[in-house]
């Protein structure tokens, strides 16, 4: 049986992508996934994730890239 190809949104998920703006629960944010700027919310409610920091792409939902930092401050 053949893999599936992933097509659509889809494809986004499990990417890394670059915070552009700060990205929170309350006001969301923006990201560049690829060459497009897609807005973003955390993952994690109450998460803060500041401009500049890389993120991986865990869902899409709408038009929303759900994300998260690719490393936690601290560890």
């Amino acid at each position: 049986m053949p893999a599936a190809i992933r097509t659509g949104t889809a494809k986004l998920i499990g990417t890394r992508a670059m915070a552009l703006t700060d990205i929170t629960t309350a006001a969301g944010g923006q990201v560049r996934i690829g060459g497009e700027t897609w807005t973003a919310r955390p993952y994690d409610e109450g998460l803060s994730i500041p401009a500049g920091e890389w993120v991986d792409v865990l869902a899409i939902d709408g038009a929303t890239a759900v994300v998260h930092p690719t490393t936690i401050p601290g560890t």
